[in-house]
């Protein structure tokens, strides 16, 4: 079924995204989001939606312009992490 593979398993045992939720929508949900309370699950569903893109470019060569714009996207849930939602707070 997986052919022993770990990223077999690990793709997919994650729950599958919607198609129409690229990882570029869910990351402009989550920096337009001012609901402190809504937020983690929009960060965590942008962060979910990079990680399943990543396994999907693993493999293939091309796509830099696309890793690099992913890089930013992670940086700037990273920076929504640490600067909205206080996370982790011994970080100050």
């Amino acid at each position: 079924m997986f052919d022993d593979r770990p990223e077999d398993f690990l793709t997919s045992a994650l729950p599958k995204l919607e198609h129409k939720s690229s990882w570029r929508r869910c990351l402009q949900k989550a920096m337009r989001e001012s609901d402190l309370e809504k937020l983690p699950e929009l960060v965590h569903d942008a962060e979910e939606a990079l990680f399943l893109r990543w396994r999907e470019l693993a493999h293939d060569s091309n796509h830099g312009g696309e890793r690099n714009e992913m890089k930013s996207a992670a940086d700037e849930l990273l920076a929504i992490k640490k600067y909205k939602l206080g996370w982790p707070s011994f970080w100050d």
